[in-house]
């Protein structure tokens, strides 16, 4: 799996490496420490094998209570996986409408959970995977700071976000046919 951005899961449509972005004109971000994605759910004893073999054993799940009691995530309490539910907050104002989507943006880094998630990332005994329910706003703030603290230019980092689009396009396209 070295060197692939997208990573084929069963269960996701949108898991990515963050590995590959160049931070200096020799260096780049490595392969398999981060990976970014939506709710892993269906997965297969092959996919926990080559996220094992990608060594891959950390997974932070960001979403909220409720939204992980309506669906569990696949890791929690598999072996061989350091599962942690740490809710990244601040998604609540996007619902307000568009004018307060950059405050959401902004209020997820500022919530009681948002050092304890850095804090698991940097300890992590090897690769991590992080993940909300599409992988889209939470796990792309998540993925953003990451990429900015290791140097990647923005432009880079805005590409990194907008990469969900076109993987999510066909569930985004049939959410929106079935809520008009």
């Amino acid at each position: 799996m070295n060197g692939l951005r997208r990573i084929p899961l069963s269960g996701t449509e949108n898991t990515r490496d963050l590995g590959g972005y160049p931070i200096s004109t020799d260096q780049m971000t490595a392969y398999g420490v981060f990976l970014r994605s939506g709710i892993p759910q269906g997965l297969t004893s092959a996919d926990e094998a080559m996220l094992l073999e990608m060594n891959i054993t950390t997974i932070i799940d960001l979403r909220s209570t409720e939204e992980l009691e309506r669906t569990p995530c696949y890791f929690a309490n598999r072996p061989g996986f350091f599962y942690h539910h740490l809710h990244f907050t601040g998604t609540e104002a996007m619902m307000e409408g568009p004018d307060m989507i950059a405050k959401s943006y902004l209020s997820m880094t500022k919530g009681e959970n948002t050092l304890k998630v850095f804090q698991t990332l940097a300890n992590a005994p090897g690769g991590c995977l992080f993940h909300c329910t599409a992988g889209k706003d939470r796990t792309g703030t998540v993925a953003a700071i990451l990429l900015m603290l290791a140097g990647v230019a923005d432009a880079d980092i805005v590409a990194d976000y907008t990469m969900t689009y076109p993987y999510l396009y066909a569930l985004l396209q049939r959410i929106t046919d079935d809520n008009p």
